[in-house]
């Protein structure tokens, strides 16, 4: 057990450095850190967008995520795009797939609520990673103008060192 499963110190890094990041957020985490995700939300630098109400495998075996039948999906996309809207007071368009593993037809689902798939081209592999050097290496190494990097901002021991390695 954790006691939180929200790392501010990786927040207030991207607030003072001034960087922008769009935040795909679970419905339940938006539950579970009600005051958070209002702070999050009226702070100019961030986009929030879905990231799934409860975080399942949307397609396979993808990282021990437990997979949902297609016929789930509206529920998963519906619940937090009214949490996201209720938050923002907008209608949020981004939507990143749990473990980035989808198939056609869930692509299909995104349509009906005006979502577009955001995927990455580097991955930090922060979760349940204890290599700082190899965190830093799988982002700086790949990085470059224009890249999405998949990172988390969970902390304690799902992510151990993403707030430390954030100002590099």
């Amino acid at each position: 057990e954790v006691p939180t499963l929200y790392d501010n110190s990786l927040i207030q890094t991207l607030t003072e450095t001034n960087t922008k990041a769009t935040l795909f957020l679970s419905g339940l985490w938006i539950e579970t850190y009600p005051e958070e995700s209002k702070e999050l939300a009226a702070n100019p630098l961030f986009e929030l967008a879905s990231h799934s109400y409860s975080h399942p495998s949307f397609a396979g075996d993808c990282y021990g995520l437990g997979e949902i039948p297609d016929s789930d999906n509206e529920d998963e996309l519906g619940k937090t795009q009214d949490l996201l809207r209720n938050l923002t007071g907008k209608e949020n368009k981004l939507f990143r797939f749990p473990g980035g593993c989808y198939s056609d037809s869930d692509l299909v689902s995104l349509t009906s609520f005006d979502l577009t798939a955001i995927q990455w081209d580097v991955e930090a592999h922060d979760g349940f990673n204890p290599e700082a050097d190899n965190i830093r290496k799988n982002v700086l190494d790949y990085v470059q103008n224009g890249s999405i990097i998949v990172m988390h901002m969970n902390g304690g021991t799902n992510e151990l060192h993403t707030a430390a390695l954030m100002p590099e």
